[in-house]
């Protein structure tokens, strides 16, 4: 029977599993201003109801399996919440030292703030332009041919197990786009590098249309998912469009599995990076 109009398995986990994850995460700064208020009795009270909502946490999650599927999100969500808060409350700590006069400690704090925080986000693609110029890397490695590009379309469905569909598209100018036009056997011959080798296999660039061979690799490629916007699915389109027309360029990094594929239209000046486990 269902309860309010939900199955009761969703009010299971909604109960058992988010509520304690948000009592987990917010209990903690109600018992640091407690303490800081020497309210001692209220911090006790608050530890054990944090340690009920932890156990709670822990034994329902058990039960319905459900670590199996949030731990590398609880993880990813844990970090990213731990940066981002010690990040901001060491701009806090900077803020007032300068405020208090201190002006040489808040200048080192400053710096070794710099020094952590922003090579983190330009790792992360956080900062503008970081995208941008990881794929000048990617573009060299994958073609021969280094070149900016702009980012112009994307669909990000992927998930943090490394499950999903991953679409970028970046443009370029019409220099690069000559050359990709008059340098086949360039491209042709050039094999990339890869990290996570692991022994998949390489296409090598090949024209388009899609030979009959890697059909099924071009349908992993750009498939369209139930419940998608007309953007996303104008997007696979367009990608479904370069691969069955002539005048553009093939390659694939994988299987059905685990699949990196790749096109470059000279004509529409634009190269599409594409990532698809379903």
């Amino acid at each position: 029977m269902d309860i309010f109009g939900y199955p009761p398995q969703f009010i299971a986990i909604i109960c058992g599993v988010f509520l304690p994850i948000a009592g987990i995460i917010w209990l903690p700064f109600r018992i640091v201003r407690s303490y800081r208020r020497g309210q001692m009795r209220s911090v006790n009270v608050q530890l054990a109801i944090w340690a009920v909502a932890l156990v709670t946490f822990v034994f329902i999650a058990d039960q319905l399996d459900v670590f199996v599927f949030l731990f590398p999100y609880l993880i990813v969500f844990g970090t990213v919440l731990l940066f981002f808060g010690l990040a901001l409350w060491s701009v806090v700590r900077i803020i007032r030292a300068f405020r208090s006069g201190r002006r040489r400690a808040a200048w080192i704090k400053l710096v070794i703030w710099a020094a952590v925080v922003l090579p983190i986000l330009w790792i992360t693609e956080v900062l503008p332009l970081s995208r941008n110029v990881r794929f000048m890397d990617q573009a060299e490695n994958l073609s021969g041919r280094r070149f900016w590009g702009w980012k112009e379309d994307s669909i990000d469905e992927a998930s943090v197990r490394g499950e999903g569909y991953w679409l970028e598209v970046f443009t370029f100018d019409e220099e690069v786009a000559e050359y990709f036009k008059n340098n086949e056997p360039s491209l042709f011959a050039h094999t990339p590098t890869f990290e996570d080798n692991r022994g998949r296999p390489w296409s090598g660039w090949k024209r388009t249309p899609i030979e009959m061979a890697d059909s099924s690799v071009f349908k992993t490629a750009t498939p369209i998912f139930v419940g998608w916007t007309d953007d996303k699915e104008q997007s696979v389109h367009r990608m479904r469009r370069w691969g069955r027309t002539s005048g553009s360029y093939y390659a694939y990094y994988g299987d059905a599995g685990a699949l990196n594929f790749y096109l470059i239209n000279p004509a529409d000046r634009a190269m599409a990076i594409i990532y698809s486990n379903p």
